[in-house]
C-alpha cells in the first residue's frame, strides 16, 4: 500500500520529489540506491531547479554516462512510459482510475505476494474514491483518515504507510532551538555542537550602554565606536582601540546566550536527549590536548566532555576501526530492492482519451462498472440529441453508431463488449419511437 500512496503523491504533484523517489525503488522500478543518486542526487542536478518528472523525460541520455544495468534501463523507460500515459488522461477521469491504471500498467499486481495484499490495494483504491473531489484530492489528510478507519488494526507497516500520506502530527520535526521555547518532545537531537557558530561581518557602528557608578542615580552611559576607514590601519587609529573592546563585549554576550539557548534545547527532552559533536583528532600528536573550536557550543561544554572526548580518540587510534561505506560502495545485494522478475516490459502506448481500467482484478464491481457507463454514454448522446434537435435524429441513423459507441465505451473501460454497444442502441432507439 506505500506504493499506492507514493504513486498517488507523484500523479499529484511533479514536485513531490520524495514520491517519485519512491516509485522508482518500487519493486516495478527497482533501482538501487547507487542508480537513484547517480540518476537523481544532487550531484546530477546541481541546481536542483528540475523535478524528477522532467528528468526521466529525457533520462535515456543519461545511461551512456553512468552506470545502469541494462535491467533498470528498461524498468526506467517502461515507468517513464507508464506515467506519461497516466498524466494524458489524468483530467479526462476520476483520480482512483488514473492510479488505478496506472499501477496495473506498471504491473502493480505482481507486487501483491499475498491475497491479503490485493485486498489491501483494492481497499486504498476505494479509500481515495471516496474522498476524491472532481478528479483531484483536496487534502491528504482525508486520505489518512478514511485509510485508518479501514485499517484501523493494521498491522505495522500499514502504520508506516499512513504516517507517509503527512498527517498533522509528524513523527519528526526538525526546528531551531527558538522555535523549540515552550515545546517539550520525548527526544531532542541536537546536532552539530562542534560547529563554529556564523561570523558575523563588522559592524558599521558598535556601542554598548554602561552602568554610571559615578553618579547616585544610576544613569547609564553609553560607549560608540564605528568601524575603520578602509584607508586606515586600524593599530593605529585609536578609535579603533574601543572597536575593539566593543567587539569582545558583544562576542562575549553572545556566547552567554548561545550557552542559554543550549540550555533550552537541553531541557526540551522529556525522555532522552542526544547531543552530536565531533572532533578531529591528530594519531601523530595524541599527547597534545584536543580542543574544539572556540566559538562552538562544544566548547562550552567541554571541561565536562573533554576527558571522554580524550578517551575516545585514544581507542580510535590504537583500534582498527572499519571505514564506513558509501551507498555506491555497498554490495548490491545489501541494498538492492525486490524487483518485478520480467524479460522484457511491454511498450505502453499513449491514447487519447486513455481507455478506462478493466476490473477483471476486481470481478465483484465489473457488472456494476457495465451497468453505469453504460448509463453514462447514454446520456451523453441523449445530451446531444437534445442539443441538435430531436427532429434530426432517427432509428436507422442510431444503428449506424455502433463503432463511435464502442469507442466511447472502450473509453470508460468496457473492451469489445458488443451486448453493452447493442444495450446503449436500443435505449436510444427506444426513446425515439
Amino acid at each position: 500500500m506505500q506504493d499506492c500512496i507514493a504513486l498517488t503523491r507523484a500523479l499529484l504533484h511533479d514536485g513531490d520529489r520524495t514520491a517519485w523517489l519512491g516509485c522508482l525503488r518500487a519493486p516495478w522500478c527497482g533501482l538501487s540506491l547507487a542508480e537513484l543518486d547517480a540518476l537523481f542526487g544532487l550531484n546530477a542536478n546541481a541546481k536542483n531547479s528540475i523535478s524528477i518528472q522532467q528528468q526521466i523525460q529525457n533520462i535515456e541520455e543519461q545511461f551512456s554516462a553512468h552506470d545502469i544495468s541494462t535491467a533498470s534501463q528498461a524498468a526506467l523507460i517502461h515507468f517513464k512510459q507508464a506515467m506519461n500515459a497516466a498524466r494524458v488522461n489524468f483530467r479526462n477521469q476520476s483520480l482512483r482510475d488514473c492510479v488505478e491504471q496506472c499501477w496495473l500498467s506498471l504491473n502493480g499486481t505482481a507486487c501483491c505476494r499475498e491475497e491479503r495484499d490485493v485486498a489491501d490495494v483494492s481497499t486504498f483504491f476505494d479509500c481515495l474514491e471516496s474522498v476524491e473531489v472532481a478528479g483531484n484530492l483536496i487534502n491528504f489528510d482525508t486520505l489518512a483518515e478514511a485509510l485508518s478507519g479501514r485499517f484501523s488494526a493494521a498491522p505495522s507497516t500499514h502504520s508506516a504507510a499512513l504516517s507517509a500520506l503527512g498527517s498533522s502530527t509528524p513523527a519528526v520535526e526538525i526546528m531551531t532551538i527558538h522555535k523549540a521555547k515552550g515545546l517539550e518532545f520525548d527526544t531532542v537531537i541536537v546536532p552539530g555542537l562542534n560547529q563554529k557558530s556564523a561570523n558575523d561581518r563588522p559592524e558599521l557602528l558598535l556601542w554598548q550602554e554602561l552602568d554610571d557608578d559615578h553618579h547616585d542615580n544610576h544613569s547609564m552611559s553609553m560607549l560608540l565606536a564605528p568601524i575603520a576607514e578602509a584607508a586606515v590601519e586600524p593599530n593605529k587609529d585609536a578609535s579603533q582601540t574601543i572597536y575593539r573592546y566593543l567587539t569582545q563585549l558583544s562576542s562575549a554576550q553572545q556566547r552567554q546566550e548561545d550557552i542559554r539557548l543550549l540550555y533550552v534545547a537541553a531541557t526540551r527532552a522529556a525522555k532522552r536527549l542526544h547531543l552530536l559533536a565531533c572532533i578531529k583528532i591528530d594519531v601523530q600528536k595524541l599527547d597534545a590536548d584536543l580542543k574544539p573550536a572556540p566559538n562552538s557550543l562544544l566548547a562550552a561544554l567541554w571541561p565536562a566532555l573533554g576527558e571522554r572526548f580524550a578517551t575516545l580518540a585514544f581507542k580510535a587510534a590504537h583500534e582498527v576501526v572499519p571505514k564506513v561505506q558509501s551507498a555506491t560502495s555497498l554490495p548490491n545485494a545489501a541494498i538492492e530492492p525486490q524487483r518485478l522478475v520480467r524479460e522484457e516490459f511491454a511498450p505502453i502506448a499513449v491514447p487519447i482519451p486513455r481507455p478506462r481500467i478493466n476490473h477483471n482484478w476486481q470481478h465483484a464491481n465489473a457488472q456494476n462498472n457495465i451497468a453505469r457507463h453504460t448509463g453514462t454514454v447514454i446520456h451523453e448522446w441523449l445530451a446531444r440529441i437534445a442539443d441538435e434537435g430531436i427532429t434530426s435524429w432517427n432509428a436507422p441513423k442510431i444503428g449506424t453508431l455502433g463503432s463511435i459507441i464502442a469507442q466511447q465505451l472502450a473509453a470508460l473501460g468496457i473492451l469489445n463488449d458488443t451486448q453493452a454497444v447493442a444495450v446503449v442502441q436500443t435505449q436510444l432507439q427506444a426513446f425515439l419511437s
